[in-house]
């Protein structure tokens, strides 16, 4: 093995002083200079070496529509080398599961252990092995959409189609249709869609699938362990989904927003409070639709009136994270930004940036900022009398009844520098496609709009989420 191999095999790190990460016994065997052991395998820019024994994006095109590539899959498309697999779920957990909290850090763990496992035509686990295809999927496509190598996208392609395939068989399984591995196979093959999009509603399609496969596991599942790890997440990501789609939501139901946290309710965060919320948020679309189509007008103060309550919830929490976090943000001047992040050809339609200290809080206020105006406009369609809201933005953020629609909305424009460049990756602007469609369709100025719409288009380019765009996405909340 060269020295180059054993350096891409065995990952480096800087700190060779802690005892939990010894020299490994390859590096001392071949006499290679180690800094021993890391967790994860640390991405080393590599990608020349491999890029140099790629065929080029013509030739790729051409063997794709050939007849002879109809009958037999090229030589380049079979199983990638470890080498490949390595650098392709590296680069993904750099880039988008990069946060130190504990969600974050558990989904590169379970990512790692993913990796490890054995193809599927060797595997005896099956379910663990599809695991594996779909992360196969996600890290090579993304690394392909990235790094714009069209011959990666078309190797994620294959990888996710027999993923289907296989997924389709898991679900059948009686005892693998309850394992925790398959909600994060969904959740991988969500993300692909949200970069290939190779079709328009097939992301939510994945997370409609999510829900029902979460519905049937029932709450008691997410109590302990990986499931309730992964609680977070799932929740958050179907609640997206149904507001997307105007229908009611099975999370609303009482049980679960209480029995996930019933052993530890002080494990329960302010995120979590918010996404209590959240789910609460389709069921009023889908009312309040039903009602604008020709409903009773008897109906009318009973939808009021729960809208008005989902505001005073809304409220509440706000006011309480500003009393648990009264220093999160800061102002920044935009002039002293790092406008790398967000170079558009039109001016921003704000003279200030929010900046944060944690990430967290920015994803909080984000979508709290994004959840009330939906509740807002609801209000509004049906004529609601909300506590009267001050029209001057007198504290930045805003507190509770303070500014418009256009100021909540802006609010949230300002917050997009600090997602862009806090941390290094695209966890950021993962993390904005929601708020920034909500944001969208409460802006009326066109200078507005056109500026938001080159921030969007950025976030497709340059971090790989087509979904992003302005146009390929429609949440239906207006």
């Amino acid at each position: 093995m060269s020295q180059e191999e054993a350096e891409v095999a065995e990952p480096v790190v800087d700190d060779v002083s802690n005892a939990a990460k010894p020299y490994c016994g390859r590096c001392t065997k071949g006499g290679y200079q180690c800094d021993g052991y890391v967790e994860f395998v640390e991405f080393r820019d590599e990608t020349k070496r491999f890029t140099q024994n790629w065929p080029r994006a013509e030739t790729s095109l051409v063997r794709s529509t050939s007849t002879h590539a109809e009958t037999r899959i090229p030589l380049w498309i079979g199983t990638p080398t470890r080498d490949e697999d390595n650098i392709f779920t590296t680069h993904l957990v750099h880039k988008i599961f990069n946060q130190r909290d504990a969600e974050a850090m558990h989904l590169a763990s379970t990512i790692s252990f993913h990796l490890n496992q054995p193809d599927i035509k060797t595997a005896t686990d099956k379910s663990l092995a599809l695991s594996k295809i779909s992360l196969r999927a996600l890290s090579t496509t993304y690394f392909g959409q990235v790094q714009n190598h069209p011959d990666l996208l078309y190797r994620g392609s294959r990888w996710y189609s027999d993923a289907l395939k296989e997924l389709q068989l898991q679900l059948y399984h009686p005892h693998h249709v309850l394992r925790e591995d398959l909600l994060v196979v969904i959740i991988y093959l969500a993300m692909y869609e949200s970069i290939a999009f190779t079709v328009p509603n097939a992301w939510l399609q994945h997370y409609k699938g999510l829900a029902r496969l979460t519905a049937f596991r029932g709450p008691e599942r997410h109590m302990h362990g990986v499931g309730f790890a992964l609680y977070p997440t799932l929740r958050q990501n179907i609640a997206i989904a149904y507001i997307a789609n105007r229908k009611r939501c099975f999370l609303e139901e009482p049980q679960w927003k209480t029995i996930p946290w019933a052993d530890k309710p002080e494990s329960k965060t302010l995120i979590d409070c918010l996404h209590d919320t959240m789910c609460d948020a389709p069921g009023l679309l889908e009312a309040v639709d039903s009602f604008m189509v020709g409903g009773d007008e008897m109906a009318r103060p009973g939808l009021c009136e729960k809208a008005i309550a989902m505001l005073e919830e809304l409220y509440t929490w706000r006011w309480k994270w500003q009393r648990t976090y009264p220093d999160a943000s800061y102002i920044i001047s935009v002039d002293v930004s790092m406008q790398e992040s967000t170079s558009t050809s039109i001016p921003r339609p704000f003279e200030t940036i929010l900046w944060f200290h944690d990430f967290s809080r920015a994803q909080e206020l984000c979508f709290y900022g994004s959840i009330l105006l939906i509740v807002l406009r609801m209000c509004e369609f049906l004529h609601c009398r909300p506590d009267p809201t001050s029209k001057e933005s007198i504290n930045d953020p805003l507190l509770p009844m303070e500014g418009s629609r256009r100021d909540i909305a802006i609010e949230i424009l300002r917050m997009v520098d600090y997602h862009l460049d806090c941390l290094q990756g695209s966890v950021g602007a993962l993390m904005l496609i929601f708020p920034l469609n909500v944001a969208r369709r409460n802006l009326e100025l066109d200078s507005d709009i056109a500026w938001l719409d080159q921030v969007m288009a950025q976030i497709a380019d340059t971090h790989g989420f087509e979904m992003g765009r302005a146009h390929n996405v429609q949440y239906q909340t207006k």
